[in-house]
């Protein structure tokens, strides 16, 4: 573009517009191209991402690549105090940028949503102590989708997705995390609770955390959910969708307590190389784990149930369609006197090839009920009806 040299003259400026890009300094590549520093008195937008503030240079309080939720929300963040609204107005969360959420709580209703383009995506607090999101819609709470993908083709899917040290609770919302044909997902040290004030039991209407799409073919590969406490869901505590497989799946160290459906709730599908180890799973409505059907590679072991109403089962194997490659051992399971069963094996389809040994079962009226059962080893448990 040129610019005025004189009432007379003009000359070439430092801006060029070659009808497609617009560079300032220089020939642009993109659609704003420039060749030097950029200031911004009022603050920078970068895809939907504000920011009016950084770090002071050489003080390293905030490491590269990260946004501070607290600089895009307004108001205090304190529970006794009105807390931080601030409503999702990044929208759709971008990858390669760490999102932290400093100390307080945060009040949202719209979706945090990992949707995009393929990348390693973080949602974080700086502990779950101290950072409490309450969400006040009516679905999910957080999504992480691969829409780039077809579902089914596992192509081009969103990977590397980490989510960690905060809280999270709702009265209203259906969903607290849903993850929908996804890989290598860690969920750690959170807690999903469904209530804000009052009883539980009010959110999370579906489950505190689901696994898989709205197709019956899509459901996560290598995902770790981890040292969390997962409580008083309406629904149930972690749940997979209906014929959604999900393969290499750890469930590990968590508390998953009083919700009101299954604490595991895999009864639509299971999957393959399946891990549950460590947890303490205890006074979930429909049972503890409820597993639909196996593909192979499934390990229960270490882990501490407790039941309490009468029809809960602690271990359900084969409630939808034939499997195998089970092995559930070194488990402490504990009924209340009125609990009828500790573990049912091949509920209403075959179990094949698995293994029940070194548990201890204690106050259910039956330990162990083979109802469709196929080269199994079960021994060395120690069973003590009520």
């Amino acid at each position: 573009l040129t610019k005025s040299l004189s009432s007379t003259s003009v000359g070439p400026s430092l801006v060029y517009d070659n009808g497609t890009n617009v560079g300032v300094g220089m020939s642009p590549n993109y659609k704003l191209d420039v060749n030097g520093q950029i200031n911004a008195s009022a603050g920078l937008c970068m895809s939907g991402v504000c920011k009016t503030t950084w770090p002071a240079g050489g003080g390293g309080t905030t490491e590269p690549n990260t946004v501070r939720i607290s600089d895009l929300a307004t108001g205090a963040g304190t529970q006794a105090s009105p807390w931080i609204g601030w409503d999702t107005r990044i929208g759709g969360l971008l990858p390669e940028i760490d999102y932290v959420f400093p100390c307080g709580w945060y009040s949202f209703s719209n979706t945090i949503n990992m949707t995009r383009t393929p990348g390693r995506y973080t949602l974080r607090g700086t502990s779950k102590q101290c950072v409490t999101l309450v969400y006040t819609g009516t679905g999910d709470a957080i999504l992480v989708d691969s829409l780039s993908s077809p579902e089914g083709n596992y192509k081009n899917i969103l990977e590397n997705i980490d989510i960690h040290d905060f809280t999270l609770r709702s009265n209203t919302g259906n969903r607290g995390i849903h993850l929908r044909e996804v890989g290598q997902i860690t969920i750690k040290d959170i807690n999903i609770i469904g209530f804000v004030t009052g009883s539980g039991g009010q959110g999370w209407k579906d489950a505190a955390i689901v696994l898989g799409g709205t197709l019956p073919c899509c459901g996560t590969i290598i995902t770790r959910i981890h040292d969390s406490w997962i409580a008083y869901a309406n629904g149930d505590g972690i749940k997979t969708k209906e014929q959604n497989t999900n393969h290499a799946l750890s469930i590990t160290d968590n508390h998953i307590q009083g919700n009101h459906g299954g604490g595991i709730n895999m009864a639509g599908a299971s999957g393959s190389a399946l891990n549950i180890v460590g947890n303490t799973i205890e006074g979930n409505g429909l049972g503890s784990i409820i597993l639909g059907y196996t593909e192979g590679g499934v390990n229960i072991a270490g882990n501490y149930f407790e039941e309490t109403a009468a029809q809960s089962t602690s271990i359900t194997i084969g409630t939808q369609a034939y499997s195998y490659g089970i092995s559930i051992t070194g488990n402490f399971l504990g009924g209340n006197g009125v609990t009828n069963t500790a573990i049912i094996l091949g509920k209403a389809a075959a179990t094949e090839g698995g293994i029940v040994s070194g548990n201890s079962i204690l106050g259910y009226k039956t330990c162990i009920s083979k109802v469709n059962v196929v080269d199994y080893t079960i021994a060395n448990n120690k069973c003590r009806p009520f």
